[in-house]
């Protein structure tokens, strides 16, 4: 989250998340997706690909955010 907080605006995708992190797809789309569920990232469609972007307010969203 910490990318995501320095770089409002950045777009992250699941391949780009599975070589940042060396995790697996599967991997990478869930990490992405728990992110999306609770809005603390958008998750957005482009040519049948999903992207994830760092909204402007992401800061002020995780301290709303509380996991159950």
């Amino acid at each position: 989250m910490g990318n995501a907080i320095r770089h409002a605006g950045a777009r992250y995708t699941i391949k780009s998340h599975q070589r940042s992190h060396a995790v697996a797809y599967d991997t990478a789309r869930t990490d992405l997706l728990e992110l999306a569920d609770p809005g603390l990232l958008e998750r957005r469609e482009r040519d049948r690909t999903y992207g994830f972007i760092s909204p402007d307010n992401i800061e002020a969203r995780l301290l709303e955010f509380s996991p159950t």
